[in-house]
This record gives structure tokens, sequence and C-alpha cells, in this order.
């Protein structure tokens, strides 16, 4: 459903506004990636044109949840915040200046089965893979990292790992992180990633071992929030479904960050066509 209106704020903390159309108002929620990309424009009396799905009750609303934005607008600068014309056509541009492209994926530790309480994870494996602007692959990395906490039974079971191939192999993170520097200093890439939690968790590692953050001058993008916002989906689809659907495939995923990165780096190519293209074939 298309609702068209006057945006009023109702709980920004729970993502929660209305919006006042000519015979009513609506009230609508924002899910957490979309609120982070718009809320900087959900100001009173902006004017909104956005898709909502069927109501659902929060708090003491039944709100419409939020499906895409088209258009926000405020009324009172006469000026148009963001567009999906505009955003496309910033995306193109985004995708038009990428050159060497480095694909990250990490793999954590997860709390011990029946662990109740707070767990501190940490970086076990880290994988990535390094392209050219003409799609050539120019290195590949992969590295069991070692864990202060010791590899639980559930990690290594989720990972199909053997803990004494893990243990005879793992490097310190000093050494992931020194290679990892060399690359984006020679290579100089843009990093993407498929979600945020890996780059958040690479950050927190440099903030545990005190080390300087790669990171500051470095151009990510996170793959999964600019495909949910370009092709409307509902829901995330996950990094395999959306390779097996660009790609008319049937894999399987098989974890392992060298795996996921290679992977990502086709979701990542499949998506850059159809943005330098105008398309969605998805």
């Amino acid at each position: 459903m298309r609702i068209y209106g006057l945006v009023k704020t109702i709980n920004n903390h729970k993502r929660i506004y209305g919006i006042i159309t000519k015979y009513k108002i609506y009230y609508i929620y924002f899910k957490r990636s979309l609120h982070q990309t718009f809320k900087n424009y959900l100001v009173d009396n902006n004017l909104i044109d956005l898709e909502v799905t069927e109501p659902v009750k929060k708090d003491n609303y039944y709100v419409y949840v939020v499906y895409y934005v088209s258009k926000i607008k405020s009324l009172a600068l006469d000026k148009v915040y963001y567009s999906e014309e505009l955003n496309n056509k910033s995306l193109k541009k985004l995708f038009n200046s990428i050159k060497n492209v480095l694909i990250l994926d990490l793999e954590m530790l997860m709390p011990p089965y029946n662990y109740k309480g707070n767990f501190m994870s940490e970086i076990v494996e880290m994988g990535y893979v390094l392209y050219d602007e003409n799609n050539k692959l120019k290195l590949k990395y992969d590295a069991y990292l070692k864990a202060n906490q010791e590899l639980n039974d559930r990690t290594a079971n989720f990972l199909k790992w053997r803990k004494r191939d893990y243990y005879r192999n793992a490097i310190s993170f000093y050494k992931a992180y020194n290679e990892l520097k060399k690359v984006l200093k020679k290579y100089h890439p843009t990093i993407i990633v498929y979600g945020k939690n890996d780059i958040l968790a690479l950050k927190r590692t440099f903030i545990n071992y005190k080390l300087p953050n790669l990171l500051n001058y470095i151009r990510i993008i996170n793959l999964s929030s600019l495909i949910e916002n370009y092709y409307h989906h509902v829901n995330e689809l996950g990094l395999f479904n959306l390779y097996n659907m660009y790609y008319d495939k049937n894999d399987f995923q098989q974890h392992g960050a060298l795996s996921d990165a290679i992977y990502t780096y086709y979701v990542y190519r499949a998506f850059k066509t159809d943005i330098l293209n105008g398309q969605k074939s998805i």
C-alpha cells in the first residue's frame, strides 16, 4: 500500500512515525536498516512517499511496516532529500568510481552450548579476495586466527572444523593485521562486506589489541544494505540465496571465510551489472 503525506514524529527511539494524509493519520514503523538510512530526513512536516506492508501491533499502535521509500522532500526548503531516481544515479556514480575491491569475510567464535550471560565473541578466521577493475584476481587470503578463548564444540561443529587443525595452523591477530595493512597500503581498495557485523568485529578487535584502526581512510560498502534498498526486498535474502538467484544455481553454503568472500564477490559483480545497466534482474 502506498502512503503519501507529512511526517509526524511519534517515537524516534522505537522507529515509529505518523504520516498525515488528506484524510487520516497512518502510523508507520521502520526496520532498523531502513531507519538508519532515512532517520536524518524523518523530520516533522517533511513530505514522504513510501510503500508499506500489512499493519502489526507495536506497543500501543497498529503500525504499517515500511517496505521502501520512494521520496522525501522538505516543503519548507523546497528540497528533495531522497528519491529513487537520485539514489540510483548516486549508486551508478559510486560503482563507476570503484577500482580495486577487497571482499572481506570473518568467522566468529560462538557462545558454547547452553551458555548463559554475556559473551564476548572473537574472530577465529579471516578471509578475503582482491580483484582489480578488470575482474582479475590479484590475491586471496585465508587464515585461522588464535582466540584468547578455546575453540568450543559449537563453533567447531558449525564451521565443520577439526580442532587439531585449528590449533596447529592458527596465527596471531597481529600477523593477520600486518598482512591486511600491507594489502590496503599497496592497492587502496574499496572494502566490500555482506552485512555490518564483520566491520564492527574488526574495529572492536583493533581496540582490544590496542592497534591503529586500518579502516579510517578506507571506503567500506555494506552490500546487504544496498541490495535490500535497491530491490525493495521485504526481508534480507541472505548471501547464498542471492548468489543462486543471480546465477540460477542451487549451491549450498559451506561456512568458511574465504569461500564466503568469493561468493560475496560474485554477488557484488551481479549487483554492479544491474546498477550500471539500470535494471533489476532479481
